[in-house]
């Protein structure tokens, strides 16, 4: 912005802009925005300090606005997947912020249409939150670059849907509250300075309150865009090498080598995605194009760093994968490795059996570098690992970089598998296994009512039955198969059959198997 006025004046001081010039007549001063704005025109508040003179102070003001394209979706929040945690709901939401040139020191409002309780991301802090739950501020940690930054949070809510919302960058020290984004002001705009009787000091309002969120972890965002990736993170503050632990169907217990330091592992909680049942007025099940999973398309689409752990040795963990009954794709050795996932990434379970490109350089802290590629498969959940982060379920020690991307698993021509777990006629809980692409929708055919109902999936990798939409009881047979509709996370949608439902057993359908996507990588 350019001020201009018709006598020399000694300086000026602006409260929402930073000077960048003074014509050494004193009459013409240069600035610009300390902070983000969206509405058509905005108040600037300035105080002129001059010699006495036998005329009023009058002038011009003058603003200046740089046309750029847009990012698609700039701005605002974009649901990514949402789950209920202990009573509450949980969404995963998503902002691309355009970035000019690079930031060290900046601040993320993050602006909602309604209450909410709390919000908790891995690349910043909270600065402030105000009383609704409305508006939350937060201090980066790492540094943007351009063009564009990714800011990725949880916010947690009790409504029927899920919030909505903008997020902006705030530079400055003082962060004031975001304005609605509007189309932004012509490029040149004249203003009348009206001198005023009282001068009145403005400065940006601040909103401190005394909630603070729990500390969390940094994120790490894809290799793709350029946002700043979280450098190497110790998850234990008092060694670089992290402890070995031994996993059990449902709890995970830390163990001490002498070249490691115990660490405690965040207990796990059970998370139970909510999926709204479809229905159809067709006599017969038909294949229809389903939704995609676009968090989980991510991993295929884009590569993340991170860093590589171990935990010890072992072929349980939270996806309920136990021997002798593995998926053929690990047992036949196409698979040497497992990994528990982070959480981030973990999608409340639904990347349970997914497959990964692991390549380590060797380079970090410890013992047993990792080096190299391998294809890894998801049987674990690792809690506090960072976005990028897998722990190997292999003896070993040290934290090292890696770089992971999702592949499609090498399932060869092996089908899926099922297996029933403390099923009855009147309760269902289903695993669906070897699948090349990750199952992220699972529909039962109800033959009375001819429509389709949606299963829910559970926080250990299995698929339930949901209250009030299933046709009981069930008693799979030859003459009434259960007829099965699932969708993996490309959208593709296969139809499947089961006869029998023994517990614990694993067993096959009519022998069906998601067909290979050329736009997904391949092991």
């Amino acid at each position: 912005m350019t001020i201009n006025t018709n006598i020399p004046t000694k300086y000026i001081k602006v409260w929402v802009m930073e000077v960048t010039d003074r014509l050494d007549d004193g009459k013409t001063y240069k600035m610009r925005n300390k902070y983000e704005y969206g509405q058509k025109t905005i108040d600037v508040h300035f105080t002129l300090t001059y010699k006495e003179a036998d005329v009023p102070i009058s002038g011009f003001c003058s603003s200046s606005v740089e046309e750029t394209a847009p990012l698609k979706d700039a701005g605002n929040i974009i649901n990514e997947n949402d789950w209920e945690e202990n009573g509450m709901m949980v969404m995963q939401g998503k902002c691309i912020l355009p970035v000019e040139k690079k930031l060290e020191d900046f601040y993320i409002s993050v602006t909602l249409n309604e209450e909410t309780f709390k919000l908790k991301d891995w690349s910043t802090t909270e600065f402030s939150r105000d009383p609704s739950g409305r508006w939350y501020t937060l201090k980066n940690k790492w540094t943007a670059h351009p063009p564009e930054f990714t800011f990725i949070f949880h916010i947690y809510y009790d409504a029927d849907k899920p919030p909505t919302g903008s997020c902006a960058i705030l530079t400055g020290s003082e962060p004031k509250p975001p304005v609605t984004q509007e189309p932004p002001v012509s490029p040149t705009t004249r203003q009348t300075i009206q001198p005023t009787t009282t001068q009145k000091q403005a400065t940006p309002v601040i909103t401190k309150q005394s909630t603070h969120l729990p500390t969390t972890e940094t994120h790490t965002t894809p290799v793709t865009t350029k946002s700043q990736t979280s450098p190497s993170t110790t998850k234990s503050q008092t060694s670089p090498s992290t402890t070995k632990r031994q996993t059990s169907p449902s709890t995970t217990k830390s163990q001490t080598s002498p070249s490691t330091t115990e660490r405690k592992k965040t207990q796990r909680t059970t998370q139970h995605q909510t999926v709204s049942p479809t229905t159809s007025n067709v006599p017969a099940p038909t294949n229809q194009p389903g939704a995609t999973h676009q968090g989980i398309l991510n991993l295929y689409h884009n590569k993340f760093k991170g860093d590589g752990t171990y935990y010890g040795a072992g072929e349980q963990g939270t996806c309920s994968y136990s021997p002798p009954s593995l998926p053929p794709t690990v047992a036949a050795g196409n698979i040497r490795r497992y990994i528990a996932l982070n959480r981030p990434q973990f999608f409340n379970s639904l990347s349970c059996g997914m497959c990964f490109k692991v390549h380590g350089s060797g380079k970090g802290l410890g013992s047993d570098p990792i080096i190299g590629d391998s294809i890894v498969f998801v049987k674990d959940l690792c809690p506090e690992c960072l976005a990028g982060s897998v722990d190997l379920a292999e003896n070993g020690d040290g934290r090292w970089e890696v770089e992971i991307q999702a592949v499609q698993c090498p399932v060869g021509n092996t089908k899926l598998e099922y297996k029933f777990q403390g099923s009855n006629p009147w309760y269902l809980k289903l695993q669906v296994r070897n699948a090349r692409i990750p199952v992220t929708g699972l529909s039962l055919w109800q033959p009375k009512s001819q429509r389709w109902a949606a299963m829910q999936h559970s926080s250990d990798g299995f698929w339930l039955m949901g209250p009030g939409h299933f046709e009981k009881p069930v008693h799979p047979s030859a003459q009434a198969p259960l007829k099965m509709k699932l969708t993996a996370a490309n959208g593709v949608v296969i139809e499947d059959q089961i006869t029998k439902m023994p517990n614990e057993v694993v067993i096959h359908g009519t022998g069906k198997q998601f067909p290979r996507d050329p736009s997904l990588p391949q092991a």
